[in-house]
C-alpha cells in the first residue's frame, strides 16, 4: 500500500481516496470500510475548496488595497500641486518643505502602513497652518483617502488571517485521511489475511505516474 506525502496536495489526497473508495464499494464485504474513506475524502475536498475561496479573497482585497493606494497616490499629488500653486511654484517656500519636508514621493513610496501615518500627520499639519481656510479644508480628502487605505490594508491582513485559518484545516483534513487511509489497510488486512489482496483496493504505482504525478514513497501501516 503506498499514500500520499503530508506534503502533497490535496487533489493528489482525493486522486487515491477516491480510487481506494471506489474499490472498496465494489464488494459487498469492503463495502462498510467505504464509509470513514467517504467522510475523510469529503474533509479533504472542502477544505481544498476553502483554501482556494481564501486564495482568491486574500487576492481581491490584494486589488483593492492598491486601488486605495492609487487613490491615495493621486489625492497626495493633488493636494500637493494646490500647495504649490499657492505658494506661486516655489518648492523652497519654508512652509511649503514644512508641509512636505520630502516631497510627494516621500508619502507616496512609504510602505502602506507608513504611508497612512504620512498622510494623515499633513492633514494634521495642513489644519494647524496659517494657510487660508480653503487650503486648510483640502486635508478632509487627505484624512479620507488615508481612511480607504488604512481599510484597505486592513481587510488584506483579515483575509491573510483567514486563508491561514483555512490552511490549518486542510492540514487537519489531510492529517485525519492519512489514519483513515492507514486504517483502512488494516481492516483489509485482516479481513483477507493477505497483504497481497488488501493492495489490490490501493492506488498501484503505475496509476501515480500516468498523469505527472511524483510516485510517493511506500508506507507500510
Amino acid at each position: 500500500m503506498i499514500k500520499p506525502s503530508f506534503s502533497s496536495s490535496p487533489r493528489k489526497f482525493l486522486s487515491f481516496g477516491l480510487y481506494h473508495q471506489v474499490l472498496l464499494e465494489s464488494l459487498p464485504e469492503t463495502a462498510p470500510l467505504a464509509t470513514p474513506l467517504d467522510q475523510a475524502n469529503r474533509d479533504v475536498k472542502s477544505a481544498m475548496e476553502a483554501v482556494e475561496a481564501a486564495e482568491f479573497q486574500v487576492m481581491r482585497m490584494l486589488a483593492l488595497r492598491d486601488v486605495a493606494d492609487h487613490g491615495a497616490d493621486a489625492t497626495v499629488s493633488s493636494v500637493a500641486r494646490r500647495l504649490l500653486e499657492h505658494f506661486g511654484g516655489d518648492r523652497q517656500n519654508a512652509q511649503y518643505r514644512r508641509l512636505l519636508p520630502q516631497g510627494v514621493e516621500g508619502i507616496n513610496r512609504a510602505p502602506h502602513a507608513e504611508e497612512v501615518k504620512k498622510i494623515n500627520a499633513l492633514a494634521a499639519a495642513l489644519a494647524e497652518s496659517e494657510l487660508p481656510a480653503e487650503m486648510k479644508a483640502v486635508g478632509t480628502e487627505l484624512v479620507a483617502a488615508a481612511g480607504r487605505l488604512a481599510g484597505a490594508i486592513a481587510d488584506v491582513e483579515k483575509a491573510v488571517r483567514e486563508e491561514s485559518l483555512r490552511r490549518g484545516d486542510l492540514n487537519l483534513a489531510k492529517d485525519r485521511w492519512l489514519t483513515a487511509y492507514t486504517r483502512s489497510f488494516g481492516a483489509l488486512l485482516q479481513q483477507f489475511g493477505s497483504r497481497e489482496k488488501a493492495d489490490r483496493f490501493f492506488k498501484p504505482v503505475r496509476d501515480t505516474s500516468a498523469r505527472g504525478e511524483a510516485d510517493p514513497a511506500p508506507a507500510q501501516s
